[in-house]
């Protein structure tokens, strides 16, 4: 059997001629493991068992010695990695549950190759480029969409909670790859505490954890500071404990370059500079800095971004201030930016599933006192928009809509009528308007939360890409695996308790932050000068286009004429106009642009052209 890693080299560790390790590790509960190994660890080690500086790669394949495939399930930390088990004659690749690092894999004919990165297997060369067309046709769908399939056929990633089984050749031929899940969050136990207080204490303590395992020992510190709950609460939880150890933080906030007209985004903050000052003013350590409009081409840090990971993703309006950030973050000498990035699906989680739960149990009355209750903590979610929030799980689609437009309202969006799918492309990939991503999303929100919040976690492996290119690792508390678990054990009612959105994140965040931010409703609007952004990359925008409408494999998969004609429709007037179509350049565009950069890496006529 041939195994070769051609990914960055990462961990090491071997524990026998015939157990080896590799792969990207960092360990949140060192303690905590080497006591669940118990004796085993210090029968197979010895007295080097209790040496404390004993590498985290020996810890974790001794993990795999003593529990199997499934070991990644006892370990807590981020964990991707390869374990040749030459006794069992088989090559294990395993992703953690939340797992910032990717793992990705395929076969030829001499063996098994694995890598970090996509580009570690695209190098080498006998490994042909050839597009999956039914994976590009899932994505444009639905970007998130669960899978281990990626863009590039017969390559494979390691889904985040399972692990791949790789067995050496028979007389028979090679055994296909078995995947094997270990993460089951469906499987947790519900948590009860004697009163909310008990909740927000718990997972006050168990974010504050999170947050400090993932500070760097040494060197300058960073993070992304919004106006709103999840980045605050990162930012001032690290800041505490830097300054017990008489460090500070840099925090970065994203404002317009230009006032933004509030009438035009109801229920939105346009400019979240103040709060974002207001919260890092609570902390002397902290070094607030305010990053206005964007740097370069709207679309070079998604460019970056997308070249560096290799897979589709859609353009986003709001990455334009990342640019500064990174280019700052580098001039001070940081390598780590705190991020918070999933609070919206774990500690802060608004409770809205617990809606269409009272209405499945059919406590009518406690759903009725409730809804008033939202009403009274925030205004802004009138009763036609709770009425769905409620029904619509139980509602065929058309119905939901046909009431929006009774009530004049813009349709929700629909990855097949507002998407970038070219229809034709759709039937010859089989794919029908019940696509995977209508039903997980689906069935998710019927009265479920922790199935939705585990389902819109993803995949969070960028983490290795965007570090090789940028230099700076993005490390995010938020999906740190013991807050997401403690969230789903967590009952709905707690996070909307007596009717408040977020209820639970504003009791466990009381005396941390400041109570203007605390007790505000509605949410941030990052960015709110993208229109701005888009106007000034106009030029870049209509020459993509053109270059799909020359491309035989832009037109065969993508909807191009629907994207020519937002360009013949560009919004000419302000502020009010531009957030009536933010559906169409804010989703439809962006996804159509990201796709287009990734089919030129398959298009044999590609000779550059276009501008991104």
């Amino acid at each position: 059997m041939v195994a070769l890693a051609v990914a960055r080299p990462g961990r090491l560790a071997t524990l026998a001629a015939n157990l080896a390790l590799v792969g990207e590790i960092r360990l949140d509960d060192r303690s905590g493991l080497i006591q669940a190994l118990g004796t085993s660890l210090t029968e197979c080690l010895g007295a080097s068992a209790l040496d404390p500086t004993i590498d985290d790669a020996t810890l974790v394949l001794h993990a795999y010695r003593c529990w199997g495939p499934e070991f990644l399930d006892r370990i807590h930390g981020a964990v991707a990695c390869a374990v040749w088990d030459g006794a069992a004659r088989r090559l294990v690749l395993a992703r953690d549950a939340c797992c910032p690092y990717s793992l990705f894999y395929t076969r030829n004919s001499n063996g098994w190759r694995f890598a970090s990165l996509l580009s570690g297997l695209l190098c080498q060369p006998d490994q042909p480029m050839e597009l999956d067309e039914r994976v590009l046709a899932d994505r444009l769908i639905d970007p998130n969409v669960d899978g281990d399939g990626t863009l590039y056929r017969g390559l494979r990633r390691v889904r985040p909670g399972h692990a791949v089984i790789l067995e050496a050749k028979t007389r028979d031929g090679w055994p296909e790859a078995r995947e094997i899940r270990h993460w089951h969050p469906e499987r947790l136990t519900p948590l009860h505490l004697a009163s909310p207080d008990d909740y927000a204490k718990a997972m006050r303590q168990t974010l504050d954890a999170a947050v400090r395992c993932r500070l760097p020992m040494t060197g300058p510190v960073g993070c992304e500071l919004s106006g709103g709950l999840d980045s605050s609460a990162v930012a001032s939880l690290a800041a505490r404990a830097l300054a017990e150890r008489g460090r500070g933080l840099v925090a970065y906030t994203g404002v317009s370059a230009r006032p933004v007209d509030p009438l035009a985004h109801p229920g939105r903050n346009c400019d979240e500079g103040d709060m974002a000052g207001a919260v890092a003013a609570l902390h002397p350590n902290i070094d607030h800095v305010r990053v206005a409009g964007a740097e370069g081409s709207l679309f070079s840090y998604a460019m970056m971004r997308q070249s560096a990971l290799g897979e589709m993703e859609p353009f986003s309006l709001n990455s334009g201030w990342v640019a500064p950030v990174l280019r700052d973050a580098r001039r001070r000498g940081i390598t780590v930016i705190l991020e918070a990035g999933g609070g919206n699906f774990s500690f802060s989680y608004d409770g809205v599933c617990h809606l269409p739960e009272l209405a499945r149990q059919g406590r009518l009355v406690k759903l009725v006192r409730t809804l008033r209750q939202i009403r009274r903590h925030d205004p802004q979610r009138t009763w036609p928009v709770l009425l769905r929030q409620t029904f619509a799980p139980w509602l065929p689609a058309g119905w939901v809509e046909a009431a929006r437009r009774a009530l004049g309202r813009p349709p929700s969006y629909d990855p097949w009528r507002d998407g970038v799918l070219n229809p034709a492309f759709a039937r010859r990939m089989g794919l029908d308007h019940t696509p995977q991503w209508a039903g997980a999303t689906s069935g998710a929100t019927s009265g479920d939360g922790p199935a939705l919040r585990a389902w819109l976690l993803g995949d969070c492996g960028v983490a290795t890409a965007l570090r090789n290119v940028t230099g700076i690792e993005y490390r995010d508390p938020t999906v740190d695996r013991r807050v997401v678990e403690l969230s789903l054990r967590i009952p709905e009612e707690q996070f909307l308790y007596a009717g408040q959105p977020r209820a639970l994140a504003r009791r466990m965040l009381r005396g941390l932050l400041p109570d203007s931010l605390l007790q505000r409703s509605g949410s941030g609007l990052q960015s709110a000068d993208w229109p701005d952004r888009l106007n000034e990359a106009r030029a870049e925008i209509e020459a993509e286009i053109a270059w799909m409408e020359g491309s035989e494999l832009a037109r065969r998969c993508l909807d191009v004429p629907k994207l020519r004609g937002l360009i013949d429709r560009w919004p000419q007037g302000g502020d009010h106009e531009w957030a009536r179509v933010r559906n169409d350049y804010g989703a439809t565009l962006m996804i159509g642009l990201g796709a287009a950069k990734l089919l030129r890496r398959f298009d044999p006529g590609n000779h550059g052209g276009g501008a991104l």
